[in-house]
């Protein structure tokens, strides 16, 4: 399963990051408002910014980024 954490700038983000392997889940998108968006190594500013495909979208950001959350996730049909 390929993973978007959204919030992974924070503890359970760096958390969830660091178990994902561990549990043949692959995160295939770190997304932070504290994060320049740097495809190369997979971190990015907003959801927005993100151009890939993914099973879901794991969301540990603050109750603030709800609606983008849910928008990102309604247009692109991912749980």
């Amino acid at each position: 399963m390929k993973i978007i954490i959204n919030g992974a700038g924070g503890k359970m983000g760096h958390m969830l990051a660091d178990m994902a392997g561990r549990e043949n889940i692959s995160v295939t998108a770190l997304v932070d408002v504290a994060f320049e968006t740097s495809k190369s190594e997979g971190k990015y500013h907003s959801l927005d910014d993100f151009d890939g495909q993914a099973d879901a979208v794991v969301d540990f950001s603050s109750h603030k980024a709800a609606e983008a959350v849910i928008s990102y996730c309604l247009k692109h049909n991912t749980p």
